[in-house]
């Protein structure tokens, strides 16, 4: 098994213990199943070009690619043995009803599908700043993403919930710099980034 995991084939940037990661994000009585499984279904994709063409093509779009395997899984979840989908890269249990209402929402559009595909993990704060990182990010091609809160003004429930938001807003518009919270109380902005800089880090600017 381990071979497989450094060698990718559960998926870009894919560590060992992303499905017990991915099980505390959930609800009791979903990791319950989850521990008890006895198998998976992997769903991977790939191209067969012609002589002379790239093996990958120029113009792929990972986000269609994930959209295209995401509705296989949707029918493949309506086996009553199917508990969930499981993304590697971006450690998220999805519940079969979920997955259905998420993707039936979209409409077809991959952009909307994000949540089934970024998960997200606490960093341990430090003083009050803490960091929350989007898990994930490789897998469409993107530079990893990071949301740097005051833990004395958004706890961590709250935190949970604004990085759904970032994650919805990026999935509109890659190219995103600022969204806000429900209330438009708090705005979120992406710091200006050096071309060498491999993370995108946003941070909360509260209105006066």
């Amino acid at each position: 098994m381990y071979a497989s995991w450094s060698m990718g084939f559960f998926g870009v940037g894919v560590t060992p213990g992303a499905l017990a990661r991915a099980t505390e994000a959930v609800s009791e009585e979903l990791a319950e199943s989850i521990h008890q499984h006895s198998g998976f279904i992997r769903l991977r994709m790939s191209y067969t070009p012609e002589s002379g063409e790239p093996l990958i093509p120029e113009e792929r779009s990972a986000q269609d690619e994930l959209a295209y395997l995401t509705r296989a899984a949707y029918f493949i979840l309506e086996d009553e043995s199917a508990i969930a989908l499981f993304s590697p890269s971006g450690e998220v249990l999805t519940k079969d009803a979920r997955v259905w209402q998420i993707y039936e929402r979209a409409f077809g559009e991959s952009s909307r599908m994000w949540r089934l595909w970024i998960g997200t993990r606490l960093e341990t704060a430090e003083d009050t700043e803490g960091q929350l990182h989007l898990m994930g990010m490789a897998a469409l091609g993107l530079k990893p993403t990071r949301l740097v809160f005051d833990t004395e003004i958004l706890p961590n429930k709250e935190v949970q919930r604004t990085a759904q938001r970032l994650i919805d807003a990026l999935g509109a518009d890659i190219h995103a710099h600022e969204f806000s919270d429900r209330a438009k109380r708090a705005w979120y902005k992406v710091e200006a980034e050096e071309p060498q800089e491999s993370t995108s880090t946003w941070r909360c600017d509260l209105d006066d």
